[in-house]
């Protein structure tokens, strides 16, 4: 889908896009944990890897908020068949025209509903730019932010990729993920944060992030990136090449969600400003 300032909602939801699973690692993972380059974790089961679909695409038809609240630990997930996933409908995919970075971006938050096959699709918007700040040596360095407004639900969120310029921490960049909801949320509030998928297209299956979730606080999360060199290679190049970003979410309450949002062209031209000067950077490598 091009680049548009009012995008309209999908009629219906999509039966390729939007994964609202809840197969992703534990919110209280360590950052001590460590990936093996193909994409697999040491100690709690396997990692996906760029180029194996994940389980965006599928049908949660029969799926409810009970099966979501009973999710097995992450020890045994890997022996558990995966959850059939929630998927809306949308517009077949148009090439992408450059826009300004700051100019809004199409972004919709879906959620899972009892009794429907189909989640509900709430049209929100994103604003990508490109912002610097101080690392850990004083030096200031590119991050992206993509500012996520969701009206209806009274939902924002800002969603930060950054370089890891601590080398205390086994992780080659971040993303840092914080919310903002209503005292009234009807989820209650943001449980945790699954994993972040890139696609080339809104119905595309997409591709996972190698990495591990964490969740700090009821409002942060932060994903760490796998420092290994052909992990670290695999994120790059699926931040920079593919058009849309998944972020499945659990509520408190048990409920699944997707934040699904596209990058567009001034989110194109962020990431590519940001992956530059990241690689002038170099990085900072506990794998090595």
């Amino acid at each position: 889908p091009g680049a548009q300032n009012t995008p309209a909602a999908p009629a219906q939801p999509n039966q390729q896009v939007a994964s609202l699973n809840n197969d992703g690692a534990a919110a209280n993972s360590k950052f001590t944990q460590r990936l093996l380059a193909d994409g697999t974790e040491v100690d709690s089961g396997p990692a996906s890897v760029p180029g194996t679909p994940t389980a965006e695409g599928k049908s949660v038809a029969e799926q409810n908020v009970a099966a979501a609240a009973a999710a097995p630990p992450a020890s045994a997930q890997s022996d558990t068949a995966p959850a059939e996933t929630l998927t809306p409908n949308g517009p077949a995919a148009s090439p992408q025209q450059t826009a300004p970075i700051g100019a809004s971006e199409k972004m919709f938050l879906y959620e899972e509903r009892i009794g429907q096959s189909s989640p509900t699709a709430i049209e929100g918007s994103v604003v990508w730019s490109v912002q610097h700040e101080a690392g850990q040596d004083g030096r200031q360095e590119a991050t992206v932010q993509g500012a996520v407004t969701v009206p209806e639900r009274n939902l924002s969120a800002l969603v930060t990729f950054k370089r890891n310029s601590d080398p205390s921490l086994p992780a080659s960049h971040l993303v840092e993920i914080v919310f903002s909801v209503p005292p009234n949320f009807e989820g209650g509030s943001i449980e945790s944060v699954q994993r972040i998928s890139m696609k080339r297209t809104e119905q595309d299956r997409g591709d996972a992030l190698i990495a591990v979730p964490a969740k700090i606080t009821d409002d942060f999360h932060m994903i760490a990136l796998n420092d290994y060199p052909d992990a670290r290679k695999a994120n790059l190049d699926l931040m920079a090449t593919r058009n849309w970003i998944d972020i499945p979410i659990t509520y408190r309450n048990g409920r699944r969600a997707l934040l699904t949002m596209e990058k567009g062209g001034s989110g194109t031209d962020a990431f590519n400003a940001a992956i530059k000067e990241w690689t002038a950077l170099g990085d900072v490598s506990t794998s090595q």
